[in-house]
């Protein structure tokens, strides 16, 4: 959890280079294959921080991808 929030305070708002599209696909993977050691014992404010972000990181990816395709 530690590692997560400190992660969340430091890039919670868009920076080119830590919501680079291949680093945030993989980030938002290996924090979902884990969250059930992430989220167990957490408190609900903790919950509703990783929810938010996972949610943020999942719709700039989604942005990324229709700026992609509205390109070719």
């Amino acid at each position: 959890q530690k590692v997560i929030k400190n992660w969340i305070s430091n890039n919670s708002k868009y920076q080119k280079k830590s919501w680079e599209f291949d680093l945030t696909a993989k980030r938002i993977i290996s924090w979902l294959s884990c969250h059930n050691l992430t989220l167990e014992e957490s408190d609900k404010n903790y919950n509703d921080e990783f929810n938010r972000i996972i949610k943020k990181q999942t719709n700039h990816l989604v942005n990324e991808i229709k700026k992609t395709k509205s390109r070719r």
